[in-house]
């Protein structure tokens, strides 16, 4: 299955920055670009991903973004 490029950890750090969200869910996490970005700034953040494999990649990302 193809991957389509997601969006920038910029985009989504601008809209937590304008719209200060208490939380944000992303349904399509991807290897977490929103839910990561949401963390850096404080903000609640969940991140659903239905694809195995992504899942098992983003745990390493998670755990290395830690304290962004």
């Amino acid at each position: 299955m193809k991957h389509k490029k997601g969006f920038s950890i910029q985009l989504v750090t601008d809209l937590i920055r304008e719209n200060q969200p208490n939380d944000v869910v992303d349904p399509f996490a991807g290897i977490c670009t929103a839910p990561l970005a949401a963390s850096g700034k404080g903000t609640n953040a969940t991140g659903i991903e239905i694809m195995l494999i992504r899942v098992s990649v983003e745990s390493p990302i998670s755990e290395a973004a830690n304290g962004l």
